[in-house]
C-alpha cells in the first residue's frame, strides 16, 4: 500500500465543499420556507379533505336516488298506486297496505331517509308511511304544491326546509322528488324526506379531531349545517349560525348543487409552526455533521478496490515498483495505467483478440477445433489437468436502458471489467476455471472447464456458488443488478454451441423467474404449446368487462398474470400474449364515444405499448400496467357518470342478465318495460357501452349456455332454451360466431 494517498484526498476535498455550500444554503433556507411550504401543504390537504367529504354526501344521496329509480322500475307496487285499476274495495285496502309496508321498509332500511310521500293527482291523494289522507290534510301541502308546478325536471333535490311530519314533531329536512312516470311526470310525484340531522351526523364523522370544520351551504346559499355551527333559540328563520373562522376550501357538487367549505379552526391553524427556528438549525447542524461522516465512510469504502489492485500490482508486477511509480507520479489512476500498459505490451494485442475471436465461434457454434488444437488453447488458459465437461453461462445486465442512462460510455466500460474480474475471482477461490468475454454491450459470456478427476455433484455445486456469490456481491457492491443463466454441459469443443443456446433460452425465463438470480435447467418449466392460447379467451374476457365498466375485470387481469406467473412462460410468450391483450383493448373501446375513446388512444394506449415493450419481469410489467388501466377505467366511468342515461342503461342491463332466458327479449320487450321507445334505448344502448343491443343480449345468453354445457350434465337443445332461443339452429349459429366453436365441440 501506498505511504500517501491523494487519490483518496481529491474524492474527499470533491465531496465536501459542495456538501457544505449546498448545506449551508439549505440551513438559511430552511427556516424561511418552511412556514410557507407548510401552509402550501395544509392547504392541499385540507382540499383533498373537504372533496372527500362531497363526495361521500354525493354517494349518500345518490344511492337514495338509485334506490328509488330502482323501485320505481321494477316494483308493480307503485305503478297500481299511480295507476288505480278498477276493482274490489278489499283488494284495493290490500294494495295499499302492501305500498305502506314497502314505503316502511324503505325508511327503516335508509339511516338517511326520514318519510316517503306518494301524491296522485289524479283525485289528490298522498300515500304517507302510515297512512292515506288527502292533499289539503297533510302538514307539508305548500312544499308539496310548490314543488308540483316544477315541471322543468323530472327528478331533482330540494333546499332545506322545517316541515312538520304526520303526527310527528317539526323537522329540519331537504327532499328528493321524483316525477312518476320518469320520462314525463304526469300521473304523481314521489317525495323522499331526508334529515339534516343525518347530515349533520355524517359531517360529524369526517371531523372529530378537532382542528378542523366542515360546513354545508345549499345551492341557495343557505346554510344546511357544520360541525362548527351554534344552534339560536330564537326563532325559525336563522336557526343556524357559523362560527368566524377561516374558510380554505370551497367545493361545489355538480350533483346537487350543494357547496362543501372547510377550514382549519380557530388557534389550530399555526399549531404545527411553533417549534423555535434554533431547534431547525440545530438539526441542520447534526444532518451537516452526519452527512460529513457518511462521505467519509463512502470515500474509505470506494477507495479499496483501488488499494487492492495496487497491492496486487506492486506484489505480481514484472516492472520494479519504482518504475511504475515515476510514470505514474503521484496519481493512483495513472499508476494503474502505466501499469496495464505494460501488461499489454508484454502479453501483445494480438493474443487478446486472438482468445476473443475463439470465444465468440465457439458460442456461436462456427468453430471445428480439433482435440490437439484445444488443449493448445487449454494450456494457454493455464489448464494443465484435462477438462471433461464444458458448460456455458450468461451474465446479463438488468434493467439496461436504465443503465446506459445512469452511466457514461466510460463508466460503462469500467463496470463490465469489474463484473468479469468479480466472476473470475469467486472461480479461482473454488477451484473452478471460468473464462469470461464480453458477447455484446448487456451481456457476458462465461465458458466453464470443468476438470478432470472431480465429481459431477462437487462440480456443480461449486459452480452454484460462484454465480451465486458473484450475483449477491455485484447487488451489494454496485448500483446494478445482474442475471446468471447457465447452459446445459457438453464434453466436446464442437458442442459449445449447443450449451450457449440453451443458456439463452434460460436467459428467457428471467421474466417470471425474477431477476438478480442464477438460473439453471433445473429452474426451467416443462411447458406444452397449448398452454399459451389457453390465455386468449381470459383476455377477451378482461377486455369486453374493461369496456362496459365492470369491476370484475381487475380480477380477470390478475387471473391472467397469475397464469403467466405459475406457467413460467418465456418473456417472448408474455410480450406476444400482452400485445394480443392491448389489441383486444383497442379493439373493444373503439365502439365508446369519442370524449371515452380518445384518453385511451393518446395516452393509454402508447404507454402501455411501451412498457410492453422494455419488460424485464412480469412483476414489474403487472405494478406498471394495471395502474394505467384503472386510471383510463376511472376516467371511462366519470365520462359515464356524468350522462342523464347512465341510470336508465344500467338499470336495462341489470334487467336483461336476469331476464335473458325470455324468448321474447329485444329493444321493443325492454323498451315498453321502461316506458320509453326502443329507437331511443338502442342509441343509449351504444353510446352507453359501446355495443349494439342485440351484440350484448347475445353474448350473455352464450356466456350462460358456455356455463351450462360445462357444469351440468343438459342436451345442447335443452341448454339453447335455457339461454332463451327457441330454435336449435339459431342458438348454434350465434354459439359458433361468438365462441369459435359448435356447442357440441366446446363440450367436448
Amino acid at each position: 500500500m501506498l505511504s500517501k494517498r491523494p487519490w483518496f484526498k481529491r474524492l474527499l476535498l470533491s465531496y465536501l465543499p459542495v456538501f457544505l455550500a449546498i448545506a449551508a444554503v439549505l440551513s438559511i433556507l430552511f427556516v424561511f420556507a418552511a412556514i410557507g411550504v407548510g401552509k402550501k401543504e395544509a392547504l392541499r390537504a385540507n382540499r383533498v379533505f373537504a372533496s372527500q367529504v362531497q363526495q361521500s354526501i354525493d354517494y349518500s344521496l345518490r344511492m337514495v336516488d338509485q334506490m328509488m329509480l330502482g323501485e320505481l322500475g321494477t316494483n308493480a307496487v307503485w305503478r297500481d298506486f299511480f295507476e288505480p285499476k278498477p276493482q274490489t274495495r278489499t283488494n284495493r285496502y290490500i294494495a295499499d297496505y302492501e305500498l305502506s309496508n314497502k314505503l316502511v321498509g324503505l325508511t327503516d332500511n335508509s339511516p338517511l331517509i326520514d318519510s316517503i310521500y306518494l301524491v296522485r293527482f289524479a283525485d289528490q291523494k298522498v300515500m304517507t308511511n302510515s297512512s292515506m289522507l288527502s292533499l289539503e290534510n297533510l302538514p307539508d301541502r305548500s312544499f308539496l304544491q310548490e314543488v308540483r308546478h316544477r315541471t322543468e325536471q323530472m327528478r331533482f333535490w330540494t333546499s332545506p326546509r322545517t316541515a312538520d311530519g304526520v303526527g310527528m314533531e317539526e323537522k329540519d329536512m331537504f327532499s328528493l322528488v321524483l316525477r312518476y312516470p320518469l320520462l314525463d311526470g304526469e300521473q304523481g310525484m314521489v317525495v323522499v324526506n331526508i334529515q339534516t340531522a343525518a347530515i349533520a351526523g355524517l359531517l360529524d364523522s369526517f371531523s372529530d379531531s378537532g382542528l378542523s370544520f366542515i360546513r354545508l351551504y345549499d345551492d341557495a346559499g343557505a346554510l344546511v349545517s357544520g360541525t362548527d355551527i351554534q344552534q339560536r333559540a330564537a326563532g325559525h328563520e336563522e336557526r343556524l349560525q357559523a362560527k368566524s373562522a377561516k374558510v380554505l376550501t370551497r367545493i361545489k357538487s355538480d350533483y346537487t348543487g350543494w357547496e362543501v367549505q372547510s377550514g382549519l379552526k380557530d388557534g389550530s391553524y399555526a399549531g404545527g409552526y411553533t417549534i423555535p427556528p434554533r431547534v431547525w438549525l440545530a438539526l441542520a447542524v447534526l444532518t451537516v455533521l452526519l452527512g460529513i461522516g457518511f462521505i467519509i465512510y463512502i470515500t474509505m469504502r470506494n477507495y479499496k478496490p483501488i488499494g487492492k489492485i495496487m497491492e496486487s500490482i506492486e506484489t505480481y508486477a514484472s516492472v520494479e515498483p519504482p518504475k511504475l511509480r515515476k510514470g505514474g507520479g503521484g496519481d493512483e489512476f495513472v499508476f494503474i495505467a502505466k501499469a496495464l500498459d505494460d501488461l499489454i505490451r508484454q502479453t501483445g494485442e494480438d493474443v487478446i483478440y486472438r482468445r476473443r475471436l475463439l470465444f465468440q465461434e465457439l458460442f456461436e457454434g462456427s468453430r471445428a477445433i480439433s482435440p490437439e488444437q484445444w488443449r493448445e488453447q487449454l494450456k494457454g488458459l493455464g489448464m494443465e489437468a484435462p477438462v471433461d465437461r464444458l458448460q456455458t453461462g450468461i451474465v446479463d445486465i438488468d434493467r439496461y436502458e436504465d443503465f446506459c442512462r445512469s452511466y457514461n460510455h466510460r463508466d460503462q466500460g469500467l463496470l463490465r471489467f469489474a463484473l468479469g474480474n468479480v466472476v473470475s475471482e469467486f472461480a479461482e477461490q473454488q477451484g473452478l476455471c471460468i473464462w469470461a468475454e464480453w458477447l455484446t454491450s448487456q451481456r457476458m459470456g462465461l465458458l466453464i472447464l470443468h476438470q478432470s478427476g472431480g465429481q459431477a455433484p462437487e462440480s456443480e455445486g461449486r459452480l452454484q456458488l460462484v454465480t451465486g456469490s458473484a450475483v449477491e456481491w455485484v447487488r451489494q457492491n454496485l448500483r446494478l443488478t445482474t442475471t446468471i443463466a447457465l447452459g446445459i454441459a457438453v464434453e466436446k469443443a464442437s458442442e459449445v454451441g449447443l450449451s450457449y443456446e440453451s443458456a439463452a433460452e434460460a436467459m428467457k425465463y428471467k421474466s417470471v423467474l425474477g431477476s438478480s438470480r442464477v438460473i439453471a435447467q433445473l429452474d426451467l418449466p416443462v411447458q406444452s404449446p397449448g398452454d399459451v392460447f389457453s390465455q386468449l379467451q381470459p383476455i377477451r374476457a378482461m377486455a369486453t368487462a374493461f369496456r362496459l365498466g365492470e369491476e370484475k375485470w381487475r380480477e380477470l387481469f390478475a387471473q391472467v398474470m397469475e397464469a403467466l406467473k405459475k406457467g413460467r412462460f418465456s418473456r417472448d410468450d408474455i410480450v406476444n400474449l400482452m400485445g394480443y391483450m392491448l389489441y383486444q383493448l383497442n379493439l373493444e373501446l373503439a365502439g365508446l364515444p369519442e370524449e371515452s375513446r380518445q384518453p385511451w388512444e393518446v395516452q393509454a394506449a402508447p404507454e402501455l405499448e411501451r412498457v410492453i415493450g422494455g419488460m424485464d419481469t412480469l412483476e414489474e410489467l403487472t405494478c406498471q400496467v394495471l395502474p394505467i388501466l384503472e386510471e383510463q377505467d376511472a376516467l371511462i366511468r366519470q365520462i359515464r357518470e356524468k350522462r342523464a342515461a347512465h341510470s336508465i342503461v344500467w338499470e336495462a342491463r341489470r334487467f336483461i342478465e336476469e331476464n335473458y332466458d325470455n324468448p321474447d327479449m329485444s329493444l321493443t320487450y325492454v323498451g315498453e318495460h321502461f316506458h320509453i321507445t326502443s329507437n331511443y334505448l338502442s342509441r343509449l344502448f351504444k353510446e352507453e357501452t359501446g355495443e349494439n343491443f342485440v351484440d350484448y343480449l347475445a353474448r350473455i345468453r352464450i356466456e350462460q349456455a358456455m356455463r351450462l354445457l360445462k357444469e351440468t350434465e343438459l342436451t345442447v337443445q335443452e341448454v339453447a332454451v335455457r339461454a332463451g332461443y327457441t330454435h336449435y339452429v339459431s342458438f348454434n349459429r350465434v354459439f359458433k360466431r361468438i365462441a369459435g366453436v359448435t356447442p357440441g365441440d366446446y363440450r367436448k
